[in-house]
């Protein structure tokens, strides 16, 4: 494989990167994205997941110097309570110089190859504006949007953004319209009680055991992965809020915010009465902390569309591609015929995928402080 890519490419090399990598792909991150992270998020994201190393694969020029890069991360799923292991496309990253030379598409080809000899079905991804185009050229397939719902806490404010002055004006037609039409968010938890998690423990374990039966191809949430994805963060963004019923932990909720926006980015509830619970302090912990309003976003769910609806949450009005609305992309596999894996008609079904923001592969969802500054 690695002769192909070396001719392909006109002469580069391509290797499986590991832990001593770190530096190298996080500085090729920064260079390819502009962004400014240090090694810890190159160790934490490809290396430290409980659910397994990723498969990322490190292209080098003529002197060893890095040309681009790119990764599978693995991720054990359900489909209807039966075991999966699905793959999710991370970071492909050229560094500049080495640009449209086929880095990305090959690499693509052999973490795909790698993932179908190992069982997996499928990867999947959100594309961006410039990667779209690539994706679907070498075997992707785009199977819906990834839609950003709204939850308006305080309307003038939300408003604001959009009309500047002329908010105070439609604020008190807006409000009651919205309200009439079942748009404004709920927060009464019932008979549930909230209560911060500032680590999970197996009940989370038991509660994802319970739920994974009735629910489609989701990730699964043990105390393990939740820790690693939520808590143990380089950045540490995220806040987690238990819902208890009695004594028992029924639902689970995790939110961050940043720049004026707060994001819901994960969430399980035993039941409806718990994801409602849920999600409702969710938000409310989101407007408690000042915010105007929060996003939620999910492909075509059913049951997760269900329950944005059902507690006042709405699409956002814009459809602007690659920010409201989003490409969810998937592409299959062939894999052994010993390996038992849903048929490629759930797996390019958005209805099947019962996924949130956490489940992607970006640590957080607030924006980023500008390059060169400390975060």
């Amino acid at each position: 494989m690695s002769e192909s890519f070396t001719q392909r490419t006109g002469g580069l090399s391509v290797r499986t990167a590991g832990k001593a990598d770190a530096d190298r792909l996080i500085g090729l991150f920064n260079e390819a994205f502009r962004k400014s992270k240090d090694a810890r998020t190159a160790h934490w994201k490809y290396f430290d997941s409980p659910h397994g190393v990723s498969t990322t694969l490190l292209a080098e020029g003529p002197q060893g110097e890095p040309a681009g890069a790119y990764s599978y991360v693995y991720r054990r799923f359900t489909w209807r309570g039966a075991p999966v292991e699905i793959a999710q496309a991370s970071d492909a990253m050229v560094h500049p110089s080495f640009r449209k030379r086929g880095i990305f598409t090959g690499l693509d080809d052999l973490c795909a190859e790698t993932a179908g000899q190992r069982g997996v079905p499928a990867c999947f991804a959100t594309a961006g504006r410039q990667s779209h185009h690539g994706f679907l050229k070498n075997g992707w397939r785009e199977i819906g949007p990834y839609r950003t719902w709204l939850a308006v806490f305080d309307v003038k404010r939300s408003l604001a953004r959009r009309f500047g002055g002329a908010a105070g004006v439609l604020a008190p037609f807006v409000g009651p319209a919205l309200a009439m039409l079942g748009k404004r968010p709920k927060f009464d938890l019932g008979s549930h009680v909230a209560q911060p998690i500032p680590r999970f423990d197996e009940r989370v374990t038991r509660l994802f055991e319970s739920t994974k039966a009735r629910l489609p191809l989701i990730g699964v949430r043990d105390a393990a992965w939740l820790n690693w994805r939520y808590v143990d963060t380089p950045t540490r963004k995220h806040r987690a809020t238990a819902i208890l019923r009695g004594d028992a932990l029924v639902g689970y909720v995790v939110t961050e915010d940043g720049a004026d926006n707060g994001y819901v980015v994960d969430l399980l509830g035993l039941d409806e009465a718990a994801e409602d619970a849920s999600l409702r302090a969710g938000l409310a912990e989101l407007r408690g902390r000042g915010l105007p309003l929060a996003y939620v976003q999910a492909p075509r769910c059913p049951p997760l569309e269900r329950l944005f609806a059902r507690n006042g949450l709405f699409p956002h009005p814009k459809r602007q591609p690659f920010r409201f609305v989003t490409p969810f992309i998937v592409r299959t596999f062939p894999t052994p015929p010993s390996f038992r894996v849903p048929a490629a008609d759930v797996l390019l079904d958005p209805a099947s995928w019962y996924i949130l923001d956490g489940d992607r592969d970006v640590e957080h969802m607030s924006p980023e402080a500008p390059r060169g500054e400390s975060r």
